[in-house]
C-alpha cells in the first residue's frame, strides 16, 4: 500500500491536479469572505443614510 502512495506522488499530474483544486478552493473561499464583509459594510452603510 505504502508503495502505490509513494507511486502516485512520484506522478507530477497528481500534483498539478491537487495544486489546481487547492488554490481554486482558496480562491473561493477568499471572495466568500471578501463578499460577506462587503456585504456587512454596504449595510452599516444603509443604516446610516
Amino acid at each position: 500500500m505504502m508503495k502505490f502512495i509513494l507511486n502516485i506522488l512520484d506522478i507530477p499530474y497528481f500534483w498539478f491536479v491537487f495544486f489546481a483544486y487547492f488554490s481554486a478552493f482558496i480562491l473561493i473561499l477568499y471572495i466568500y469572505i471578501d463578499t460577506q464583509i462587503l456585504l456587512r459594510k454596504s449595510r452599516k452603510n444603509n443604516n446610516k443614510e
